[in-house]
Formats: C-alpha cells, sequence, structure tokens
C-alpha cells in the first residue's frame, strides 16, 4: 500500500506475551515516524492483528487513527497491482 509503514505485531509484546510498557510501545511507533496528530490506517492480511493495533493506538491517544478491518485481502481485490 503506497505510504505504509510497517509495524511489526510481535513486537508489542514482552517474551512473556504481556503487552510491553507504554514508553516501550511509543517509542516503536515514534521510531517508525509515527506522530500522535497523523491520520494512521491500520491494516494487516485479514482485519485481526491491525484491530489489536488500533486499540493499543486509541489507548496511548493517537486520537487520528481507525482500522481498514477489510484490511489487504479487500485492498488487493480492489486495486490494480504492478507486476
Amino acid at each position: 500500500m503506497p505510504g505504509a509503514k510497517h509495524i511489526k505485531f510481535a513486537n508489542l509484546f514482552n517474551e512473556d506475551t504481556t503487552l510491553k510498557s507504554v514508553d516501550e510501545i511509543k517509542t516503536i511507533f515514534e521510531e517508525a515516524g509515527l506522530k500522535n496528530d497523523d491520520k494512521i490506517v491500520t491494516y494487516c492480511t485479514g482485519g485481526i492483528r491491525s484491530a489489536y493495533m488500533q486499540l493499543v493506538l486509541e489507548m496511548l491517544g493517537y486520537e487520528n487513527s481507525q482500522n481498514y478491518d477489510e484490511s489487504f485481502y479487500r485492498w488487493c481485490a480492489v486495486n490494480e497491482l504492478e507486476k
């Protein structure tokens, strides 16, 4: 997707599968170039991980974010991909 930035879902979790601290997650987002006032649309393959990411973004104050719940499956179906 044009303009997309990848944040690996697993990077939000500690080794014991608990969610990382607020400061650690904010650092991950900042290192990816995200700012609180950016328009952010989360997506994944089918919408499950992106919904979780959206929840985390909202909890951290990223108010201008939303989940593209149809995600990459739908995007590929309606967009011509370069070959």
